[in-house]
């Protein structure tokens, strides 16, 4: 089954509690208000090369409701906008991401794809190669 690049399927995400623990222990992070992006890669891997997680607290969203619509607005904008990642990092390696809304104010789509953009595109400045984002764009 051929996947295109616009799909989050299930093998992609981040569930895994020891994978997530160390992820939060000795992972790096990026900020772009109001999402944090916490990240960590592994040479050798198995599986897939991107696997992603999203979050929202539960301290500033206390009805579930407003929580499920954050992370539902984080997992489209992270489906929508991967093909940054999938075209400018090395896919030697397996990149465990895991993006948490900092923010105290329920968001629209637009900020939400905008930082996650933003995001992306500065994890790619930093491990990736130069051109990624404008092939992903073109693509």
């Amino acid at each position: 089954m051929n996947q295109g690049p616009f799909t989050y399927p299930r093998k992609q995400k981040l569930k895994s509690r020891k994978l997530l623990g160390k992820l939060f222990q000795s992972g790096k992070s990026l900020n772009a208000f109001p999402i944090k992006l916490i990240y960590q890669t592994n040479s050798p891997f198995v599986g897939e090369t991107l696997m992603a997680g999203v979050g929202a607290s539960s301290r500033n969203f206390k009805k579930a409701v407003d929580r499920n619509r954050i992370k539902r607005l984080l997992r489209e904008s992270f489906r929508l906008e991967q093909a940054i990642l999938q075209t400018g990092l090395p896919q030697d390696r397996q990149w465990q991401l895991f993006f948490i809304y900092t923010g105290k104010e329920l968001p629209d789509g637009k900020l939400i794809q905008n930082k996650m953009q933003f995001l992306m595109q500065k994890l790619v400045d930093q491990f990736g190669f130069k051109d990624a984002v404008a092939n992903a764009t073109t693509d």
